[in-house]
């Protein structure tokens, strides 16, 4: 019966060191991975691209092991864009936006919603410019927001 108790004991104590163990591995993991802030400089420009579908959230995490992630890339989400161009209107090194809109696939209400978040920027007195290689009528519609647009010299712009 001592035996069993000595064992038993010895058992629990492992599982508990083990288990403190991968807390700590875990804990110093973390704190590598750090802040993901980026130091901008004076007279940056951000640019949006769309050159994939927006989805209305994201699933980018914002602690991820980079082997278990299943996507290469972060897909920005229609709440990401919208952050992204709030902080950009109130971040006092960006002086503008740039729209790259060849190839938006946001649809009218994905369209609409970006279009007053950027209308909401320009009230800050800074810049918008966009630029495609053709326009549909969603990414005219995101683009009449912008101080300048751009049409590549063979580019055309689908109304209806």
């Amino acid at each position: 019966m001592r035996q069993f108790f000595k064992f038993a004991f010895a058992s629990c104590l492992g599982v508990f060191l083990s288990m403190l163990c991968i807390a700590l591995l875990l804990i110093i993991i973390g704190s590598f991975s750090g802040d993901d802030s980026v130091k901008l400089s004076q007279n940056t420009v951000l640019e949006l691209k769309f050159d994939k579908a927006i989805p209305e959230k994201s699933n980018n995490t914002a602690f991820k092991f980079q082997g278990f992630s299943k996507a290469e890339n972060e897909t920005l989400g229609l709440l990401d864009i919208q952050k992204a161009i709030r902080h950009a209107k109130d971040d006092k090194n960006i002086k503008g936006i740039i729209l790259d809109i060849t190839s938006f696939s946001g649809g009218f209400s994905k369209a609409s919603v970006i279009r007053k978040e950027l209308e909401d920027f320009t009230k800050s007195g800074k810049f918008i410019m966009s630029y495609g290689d053709y326009y549909s009528q969603g990414s005219y519609y995101l683009s009449t927001v912008s101080t300048n647009m751009f049409l590549h010299p063979l580019g055309m712009v689908d109304f209806k």
